[in-house]
């Protein structure tokens, strides 16, 4: 807002006359005035860039006794430089995940560290560029948030919440799906936590609770931070556009929270780019309840020679669990019963039911119950 007082009224129908420009480019904006017409007000439509030179020209005003501002020269300023932000690695005065990007690239291998200056990679300031500098670097984006610049559209994408147990009484998992970008890297969702009976007990990531690294609450506020693996993998989660399922929010409490607010979801292309998403349906997500029956993957997997098989029963049923060879075959029959409701586990120690040690190869679990069929791959690697 770019405010200057006259010592006389001007005339409000040569408000069109008042330029803001930018070299010679003309700044889009408003005018307006103040103060019983002495002072003119123009409000940009968009801010101004840092450190840039501006001229407001008023040459073509006039005031309510039809005199000209013409022989007035144009009024010239400078924005301050933009002050850089503490882990701005890449130098563009953001901290966003495109510094992540770049920090694990240069852990890597895949960048040059003499390109940044080695003051600005050094974030702790122990006269070394390592895995500490992106710890560091990812706390201070979970505990603070990011810093970006103005001009930045959020694009609409469709997420959903679903709630379902968790496997332990009274905890609940509310897991989060959406569309990852294809050949997405470094990820960062921003959720407001809900107030109600259910508190906030963890924050897992593939079934594996993640550490305070990974997320921080400050203030009701929840970020949760996906770095880029460091063995040089595409990304945190699939390199196409393929429904993503992170994270999962877990809850302690009778029940799960009904809905859910998520501000924004954010991600890097791993060249400097970030795209800024927001749900399209509103901020606030209704979480619906599973309702269905679900068949994890086994862990470990690939597994020698014992894996754990996890289900969800989302009414009691009777129950048959089989382990099937690629040709159909049946090797083992692990459940065979009426079970409750809610989660439930299985063993398979790679042995059939005769005791014979399996080969090494692809095996299928076949979970057979009055809400559906499921099946899950499996691998022995003896």
């Amino acid at each position: 807002m770019i405010r200057v007082t006259f010592s006389v009224p001007i005339d409000p129908t040569t408000l069109s006359y008042v330029k803001l420009l930018a070299g010679s480019a003309e700044v889009a904006g408003t005018r307006s005035l103040e103060s019983g017409g002495n002072r003119l007000v123009f409000a940009p439509d968009a801010p101004l860039a840092y450190g840039t030179h501006y001229a407001l020209d008023f040459s073509g005003l006039y005031d309510v006794f039809g005199r000209s501002f013409a022989g007035l020269p144009p009024i010239a300023f400078r924005t301050k430089p933009a002050e850089r932000p503490f882990g701005d690695m890449d130098g563009d005065y953001q901290r966003d995940l495109a510094d992540v990007d770049l920090a694990v690239r240069l852990l890597l291998g895949l960048g040059d560290p003499a390109d940044p200056p080695f003051s600005r990679i050094d974030l702790n300031g122990d006269g070394r560029f390592n895995v500490a500098d992106l710890v560091l670097l990812a706390r201070v984006l979970v505990e603070e948030g990011t810093i970006v610049l103005g001009g930045k559209r959020a694009e609409p994408i469709a997420i959903e919440a679903r709630a379902m147990a968790d496997g332990e009484p009274n905890r609940h998992r509310v897991v989060l799906s959406f569309p990852i970008p294809s050949g997405a890297r470094a990820g960062l969702i921003e959720i407001a936590l809900p107030r109600g009976p259910s508190a906030l007990a963890g924050v897992a990531f593939e079934g594996i609770e993640t550490g305070d690294l990974r997320r921080a609450v400050d203030h009701g506020i929840l970020r949760v931070l996906v770095t880029p693996p460091l063995a040089g993998a595409p990304n945190p989660a699939r390199a196409s556009e393929a429904e993503g399922r992170l994270p999962a929010l877990l809850f302690a409490g009778e029940s799960a929270p009904a809905g859910i607010e998520v501000r924004g979801i954010s991600w890097s292309d791993g060249t400097g780019g970030v795209r800024f998403f927001r749900p399209a349906g509103g901020e606030v997500l209704a979480i619906r309840s599973a309702g269905s029956l679900e068949l994890r993957p086994n862990r470990p997997n690939p597994f020698n020679p014992r894996t754990e098989i996890h289900y969800f029963l989302p009414s009691p049923s009777e129950v048959r669990l089989r382990v099937l060879d690629p040709g159909g075959r049946v090797l083992a029959l692990l459940v065979d019963r009426v079970e409750l409701a809610g989660w439930h586990t299985a063993v398979w120690e790679g042995r059939t039911d005769a005791g014979a040690e399996a080969v090494s190869g692809v095996y299928f679990a076949c979970l057979e119950t009055s809400a559906g069929t499921r099946t899950v791959r499996m691998t022995l690697l003896r």
